[in-house]
This record gives structure tokens, sequence and C-alpha cells, in this order.
């Protein structure tokens, strides 16, 4: 599950860099969402194990750009291992197989959690409503989280932001690659 879901990724981070633009999108349409890796999570591993489910665009960074509640759960997502120290979980092993150090869901800043360093983010921007300056400054601090070290080995952020597009996010919000 969670090798699957990070070669889709990667596929699609390829096929954008390749400007291969429609083999991306039909990537982007077959990836797992939020709610289909929950369920292979529960069918698979009862529920439990070392992974969490991560919204590429968290639901928080939807929320304040408008998307409909109801299509929150359908960004894809990936899943990351919960947080360090969990007793059974092989760091190295995980390095080994994946290339990389693991990348915790939960956990503090200092320990890599990808929840906080976006939290931090969110914690700029929480009491809303945005403007479009705000905004704009919102989607560069979340793509800032996501193509700077640790993260960025994990080539989220040209998903996250055509999920983004694809769901309504303003184009002109979104500079640059």
């Amino acid at each position: 599950m969670h090798v699957t879901a990070r070669e889709e990724i990667d596929d699609y981070a390829r096929l954008v860099a390749e400007g291969r633009q429609a083999e991306a999108e039909a990537v982007l349409a077959n990836m797992a969402s939020v709610t289909d890796q929950r369920l292979l999570r529960r069918q698979y591993f009862g529920g439990a194990g070392y992974y969490d489910i991560h919204h590429l665009a968290e639901r928080w960074f939807s929320r304040l750009l408008g998307i409909p509640k109801a299509r929150w759960n359908s960004c894809p997502g990936v899943p990351l291992v919960k947080r360090p120290g969990m007793q059974g979980f092989d760091a190295a092993q995980y390095q080994q197989k994946m290339g990389h150090a693991p990348i915790y869901h939960g956990g503090t800043l200092a320990q890599g959690s990808l929840k906080e360093a976006l939290g931090v983010v969110y914690r700029k921007f929480k009491n809303g409503p945005l403007d479009e300056a705000a905004k704009r400054d919102m989607i560069a601090g979340v793509k800032e989280v996501y193509t700077s070290p640790p993260y960025d080995v994990l080539n989220l952020w040209p998903a996250t932001r055509d999920w983004l597009l694809k769901e309504g996010g303003p184009p002109h919000l979104f500079a640059g690659p």
C-alpha cells in the first residue's frame, strides 16, 4: 500500500516535470483517495499498523481555499509513518527499502513531522477568511514545506497543486510549477 501510493506520486511528479500533462492527469485521476487508502488499511492491516493516511491537501488547506467539505477525502492520500519511536517499526529497514529516512506524519517538528511542518503554515492563516494575497501566501507556504528537505523526497507538491486546481483552487494563486 505504502509503496504503491509512493510510486503513483513519483510517476505523477516525473510526468509533470517531463511536460506530459495528459498522462499525468490520468495518473492523478487514478490515484487512491484518502478514503480508498483508509479502506485498504482497514482491510489489510486491521486499521492499525505503522502508517497514517496523509491528505496531500490537508483538510484545513482545502477548507481555507473554499473547496467543499464533501471533496476533502477524495484528495489523493499517501501512507506516512505515524510517528517516531513506535515499538516494532524499523527505521533502518524503511530507509533501506525507500531510499530515504522515514518521513513521519505525527510527532514534533524536531522529529520531522510533516503534519507539524504544515501546522506551522496553518497557524498563520487559521483565523481566515483569507483575501487573495493571504491565499497566495498560504499556498506558497505549503509548497515550501513540500519542496524542502526532508519532505521533498516524497514529491507531493505537483499532485497536491493539481488536485487543488482541479477542485477549484484559483489558478492565478499558484505561481510557478
